[in-house]
């Protein structure tokens, strides 16, 4: 009995690329549902507010949600990223152009998400409730990895780009 050939690597990538771009696509759904749901109120709530100090009031409170939600929204736009550079790749185009400024895109992301969420978030908040009184860094937690691990991303993407016009330059030559 003959075992069955093993599936080659151009394959193997394509089948995990189609895989992440359904788990990236259920997780962009699942944030921005999340993203409406949590951090703004009804339509409704806001049109029925007849009150000018109730009225304020509201708009303060979504303006605090507003600064809270933005790394959300900022790392929304990067899961966008990766579902698109993932169905790209699940279709066979790997080392492209477009998955270049892709990977770049997701680090953006990755890297202003962090950096709102440990800087500008607490400073704004900070702010919204008394007025100026400098900035307000955390230096802390899973932001500050995801930070970092942003532009690392988006230095591969900038490595990827200039990888993508070397191959050209070479496939031209040869």
């Amino acid at each position: 009995m003959t075992q069955p050939a093993a599936a080659s690597a151009p394959s193997k990538l394509r089948e995990q690329a189609e895989w992440m771009e359904l788990l990236s696509a259920v997780a962009v759904g699942v944030l921005a549902l999340n993203l409406v749901v949590h951090a703004f109120p009804p339509i409704a709530t806001v049109v029925s507010v007849r009150d000018p100090a109730a009225l304020w009031a509201l708009v303060q409170v979504l303006g605090v949600r507003a600064i809270q939600a933005t790394p959300a929204i900022l790392y929304l736009c990067g899961l966008w990223a990766a579902q698109r550079m993932f169905a790209r790749m699940g279709r066979g185009e790997v080392f492209t152009a477009a998955n270049a400024a892709g990977l770049s895109s997701i680090g953006a992301s990755l890297l202003w998400g962090g950096a709102w969420a440990l800087a500008l978030a607490p400073t704004l908040l900070r702010w919204t409730e008394g007025g100026f009184n400098g900035l307000d860094l955390r230096l802390e937690g899973p932001e500050l990895v995801i930070l970092v691990l942003g532009g690392a991303l988006m230095m591969l993407g900038k490595v990827m780009a200039q990888a993508v016009v070397l191959q050209a330059e070479v496939d031209a030559f040869v």
